[in-house]
């Protein structure tokens, strides 16, 4: 569904299936103008019974995901990430647009992807949580190279990730994506696991974030008391 990218718009209201039966990968679907909005009744789906889920990409210029008086609320696309891959994409438009994608309500989603693509920024100031196996890719300054890139992602609320999921980032079109290490455990004293937060020390040249708040108390005995 595709309108025009510099002053047109798209508005998602109805149900857009791309499944895919019988082994087959779910499709690909696309909503794109320089404004979609896209409304509660909203029904997209591009799984798959028994192969990969597919994506659904939403590409206008600005994007903001919010309770009231955004593109789209979190609830929608907490539900909507059940059953598609999803990548909010801000392409440039007309005069006057920033190219920013903004998180101002809360995303739950347990499996499959969420991808923020902006042009510009990416700004999240409610909470995100992601459980279970779902991923979330922070790509921003996509309008120009990784060298002297002064876009940015500003987290201002947490972002709730589990071990079993996925995060990455990247920073210019021409940036290196950077994979990341999920902590969300504290690990015994000693450790080098790499895999908790203690055990960083096992693998220095990883990336690592913090998926949850980790409760430390127990350190207070390691070490002697020291």
């Amino acid at each position: 569904l595709l309108g025009d990218m510099q002053v047109g718009e798209t508005i998602v209201s109805g149900q857009l299936s791309a499944t895919g039966h019988n082994g087959q990968d779910g499709g690909f679907i696309e909503t794109s103008a320089a404004k979609v909005n896209i409304a509660n009744t909203t029904k997209v789906s591009t799984l798959s019974d028994s192969g990969k889920t597919g994506q659904w990409l939403i590409d206008p210029t600005d994007f903001t995901i919010a309770a009231t008086g955004g593109n789209t609320t979190g609830s929608l696309l907490s539900s909507e990430l059940e059953s598609s891959n999803i990548t909010i994409q801000s392409t440039s438009g007309s005069t006057g647009t920033k190219g920013d994608i903004n998180v101002n309500d809360s995303v739950t989603w347990s499996s499959n992807t969420l991808t923020l693509k902006a042009l510009n920024d990416i700004n999240i100031n409610t909470a995100m949580t992601a459980s279970g196996t779902a991923g979330l890719a922070l790509e921003y300054g996509q309008d120009a190279v990784a060298a002297n890139n002064l876009s940015t992602y500003n987290v201002k609320a947490p972002i709730n990730l589990a071990s079993t999921g996925s995060f990455t980032t990247k920073q210019g079109s021409d940036g290196a994506v950077k994979t990341y290490t999920i902590i969300t455990a504290l690990g015994n004293q000693g450790s080098t696991t790499g895999k908790d937060l203690q055990g960083i020390k096992g693998n220095l040249t990883n990336n690592y974030v913090l998926g949850s708040n980790i409760d430390a108390s127990t350190t207070a005995s390691w070490n002697s008391g020291a």
